[in-house]
């Protein structure tokens, strides 16, 4: 069951949106890397931030891989998406995380979305497991929110509006184009900050980084991030669970302004596909006739 989709309009307030009802989170299905690649990314997140006003850094315990979003979910129906999606990701292996590069969606010359890319060769398995547990949410009636070409990223950052006198935080929804306006009625910055325009240009992350061996997927829901000092949600908000991903009751005025709680941690189920190695038969070479095997051959007689 789906809920939250034709939200009313609040009277008094022209286009705007009522928030989803405390039963309808929203959901999406996502890989969390390890402390250590984190780490390095909240430091690439704060150095897009102070490259340009406008940005608006990921916070560290935010930072993730979206492999399905599945968009406004009511409560009542996270158990059925949990049990299917435990189901699909079981026998599945590990999955490579490696951050490799900088760029932005829609364009590096129009940044809405500031992102780490990840290696080539990983993409091919990211896009795999997205489809297979896309699949499988489908067959029980929980599909992908919007049909969207699948390309792995961890989001570092997204653009907001440079406003005389603060930062307003980027809208929720990336709807529209650059320059268009924020729910916040202020106008987008249409391109980089010089600073920022060069780091896109570069397309480098300033940090080295290995594989990453992600060992389970998780389900996650999004809300607003309070301003700092307001107390957490109080019950029918589901119960964070520990680990990197559980929600914080405060954000830094320049973060992207949302936190995600951990719905559920589910093990991917075998260890990495390793090809055996090949053995080759031994070679045994057959008998020169007249040598029995393994003797040695008498001495040529002495000719008179």
């Amino acid at each position: 069951a789906r809920g939250g989709q034709g939200a009313s309009v609040p009277a008094g307030r022209p286009g705007a949106v009522a928030p989803p009802p405390p039963d309808v989170l929203r959901v999406f299905v996502a890989l969390v890397p390890s402390e250590a690649t984190t780490t390095g990314l909240a430091e690439e997140a704060a150095r897009v931030a102070r490259a340009d006003p406008a940005a608006h850094a990921v916070e560290r315990e935010s930072l993730h891989l979206t492999l399905v979003f599945l968009g406004a979910t009511h409560a009542t129906a996270i158990p059925r998406i949990v049990s299917a999606l435990g189901a699909c990701v079981a026998g599945l292996p590990p999955v490579r995380l490696r951050p490799v590069g900088l760029s932005a969606f829609p364009s590096p010359r129009a940044p809405r979305v500031v992102f780490a890319d990840l290696a080539p060769d990983t993409h091919r398995a990211l896009a795999l497991l997205s489809a297979r547990v896309a699949e499988a949410l489908a067959a029980v009636g929980h599909g992908p929110d919007r049909a969207e070409t699948f390309h792995p990223h961890l989001t570092l950052a997204r653009m907001g509006s440079r406003a005389s006198g603060g930062l307003t935080p980027a809208a929720a929804s990336p709807a529209g184009p650059p320059g268009a306006r924020s729910r916040g009625g202020r106008a987008r910055a249409e391109g980089p900050s010089p600073a920022l325009g060069r780091l896109l240009t570069a397309g480098a992350l300033h940090g080295t980084y290995i594989d990453d061996m992600v060992t389970d997927v998780r389900l996650l829901s999004s809300e607003p991030a309070p301003a700092s000092g307001t107390p957490a949600p109080a019950s029918g908000t589901p119960a964070p669970a520990s680990g990197t991903n559980a929600p914080h009751a405060a954000h830094s005025p320049r973060s992207a302004g949302r936190r995600y709680r951990v719905l559920a941690s589910l093990p991917l189920g075998s260890s990495p596909l390793v090809s055996p190695p090949i053995v080759s038969p031994p070679i045994v070479s057959p008998p020169i006739q007249g040598i029995r095997v393994g003797a040695r051959p008498s001495a040529p007689a002495e000719r008179s």
